[in-house]
């Protein structure tokens, strides 16, 4: 792919996350490194053959849509089976977060458990 080689920019080739068409002739083209889409941009003018005729393409820096923080001492567990008690809950929220039954507090209703944490769940 051209934005993966040395011809789209810089001197080493590229790694593309993701790619997404938006419209006809639109195309959205993520990198793994921030780095690589600079060099990308930088590089000017860009153009590929399609069918042997060459083809310019407009490169340009679209921004990200700002990610939305969530608290993280709270967490919600769904589609819990109904029956399940909150004890057992409890047990599987121990063994697979690594945590003590005193750092956190459940909130169990009809299929969904909110868990309310002492500290973040991301802390070391």
């Amino acid at each position: 792919m051209y934005f993966e080689s040395k011809r789209s920019g810089g001197k080493k080739e590229k790694v593309v996350e993701s790619m997404k068409t938006f419209e006809e002739g639109v195309i959205h083209v993520k990198f793994e490194s921030p780095d690589d889409a600079l060099a990308v941009i930088a590089h000017g003018e860009h153009s590929i053959k399609v069918k042997k005729m060459p083809c310019k393409l407009e490169v340009r820096y679209v921004p990200l849509p700002p990610v939305k923080e969530y608290d993280k001492n709270k967490l919600i567990i769904k589609d819990i089976p109904e029956g399940v008690e909150e004890v057992v809950l409890s047990m599987f929220i121990e063994k697979h977060l690594g945590i003590d039954e005193e750092d956190f507090t459940i909130d169990l209703r009809s299929g969904v458990a909110i868990l309310l944490l002492e500290s973040s769940y991301t802390d070391e």
